[in-house]
Parts: structure tokens; sequence; C-alpha cells
């Protein structure tokens, strides 16, 4: 994988506009989200997670589906391999969305909308939680672009299925039933990630680091399984 085949779907995805309604979504909840102060750290950032998660599932479904299957293969075939391109697709969003989550965490601090100092510690674990969830919305559109299912009004569906209940894991397992974790190990777990720094004060240092672990895993583990599954159906 080169930077030039990242460089070439980066100018691809811009010139495309897809990504202008995320972006201006995103930029008006953060408005809002500080639109008065102070703000309580940890709660605050909880809610600027939650929409980076809404937003990186947004974004990596509008730039998988930016390029039809044609000129997926035409490019494949310049860099070289099917898998380097769509690494190179995982690596650009990543990048995309990397970009959001440092405009998530540093906006507060550098407009002083907190009601207190954050240390460097508090600091990097709430970047490593911005950043985290934003994989994890990145993961959801790879399985239900238009190879997997042909019909796009049934893959948004599925995507907005399955981003409601990732948020609402808490609310639907105590309507429910406590049965429902188990199969909520399949989804993604952005609700940990939120729910962590909710409350942070009852985490110990082991449930920080298992909270922060354990998405990490899922991402790689279904990155991988979306290489050996998708170039098979380009």
């Amino acid at each position: 994988m080169t930077l030039h085949l990242i460089n070439f779907l980066f100018k691809s995805y811009i010139r495309s506009h897809r990504y202008f309604p995320a972006i201006i979504f995103f930029l008006l909840c953060i408005m809002i989200l500080y639109s008065y102060k102070p703000n309580p750290i940890m709660e605050t950032y909880s809610l600027s997670a939650l929409f980076l998660y809404i937003v990186s599932v947004w974004i990596c479904h509008s730039f998988m589906s930016s390029t039809n299957r044609i000129h997926g293969q035409i490019i494949s075939l310049h860099a070289g391999s099917i898998r380097t391109y769509l690494v190179g697709k995982i690596v650009m969003v990543c990048v995309f969305c990397l970009c959001l989550c440092v405009f998530a965490v540093l906006y507060p601090l550098a407009t002083n909308m907190f009601n207190e100092p954050i240390t460097m510690q508090f600091l990097l674990l709430v970047l490593a939680v911005h950043l985290e969830i934003a994989l994890l919305g990145i993961i959801i559109p790879l399985f239900f672009n238009r190879s997997f299912i042909n019909s796009g009004s049934f893959a948004i569906s599925c995507i907005l299925v399955i981003l409601v209940v990732t948020i609402a894991k808490d609310g639907i397992v105590e309507t429910f039933g406590s049965w429902l974790v188990y199969p909520f190990w399949i989804l993604p777990p952005a609700f940990q990630m939120i729910n962590m720094l909710s409350n942070f004060e009852e985490y110990s240092s082991l449930s920080i680091f298992s909270t922060l672990f354990y998405p990490m895993l899922y991402f790689s583990v279904c990155v991988c399984i979306y290489l050996r599954l998708q170039p098979k159906r380009m």
C-alpha cells in the first residue's frame, strides 16, 4: 500500500462531496454541545464520542458507496491487488475520522469550555475513546455495502438498526432481560465506551483497560474477516 493510493482515494472522496452533510451535522452537534460553559469534562466528552460514532458510520458508508465495482476493480489493478485497495480505503476513512476525533477532543480545550482543568492522563484517555469509537463506527458499513447487500435501502436500514441498538444497549437489556447481553457480543461495543466516560468514577483501572482493549480487538478481527470476504465479491 502506498501513500499515492490513499491520496488518490482521499481526493476522489473530497471531489464527490458525499462527506459534506456528515461534516455539517458533526460540526453543528459539537457547536450546540459547547454552546454554553462551563461543562463537566467526562459527561460532555461522552456526548461528543456519541456524535463521532454516528458520523463515522455515516462517513464510512458514504465513502464505500462513492466508488462502483468497476471503478474499484480498475483501482485494484493499479494498486497491485484487491486487498491493497481495500486496506487503502479503510486507512483513508480512519485518517478522515481521526481528524474529526482530534477536533472533538481539542475544540473544547482551545475554547476553555470546561469547569476544571483536564489532566494529561484524562486527555489521553478521552482521545483513545474517541479514536476507538470512530473505528467501531467504521466497521459497521463495511459489511453492508453493495457487494454483500444489493438493496441500498435495506443496507441503510440495517446500519441504522445496528447503530441504534449498540447505543441503547443498556435500555434494551433492562427492558427485555439480561440474556440479551450475550447477542451483543457480536455487535460493536460502542455503549461500553460511552458509558465509561459517563460513569468514569465507577471504573477501576482494570475495567478501563479492558474497555479500551476490547474495541481494538473487535476492530482487528472484523477487518480481517472483511479482507477475507470482500475480495471474493469484487
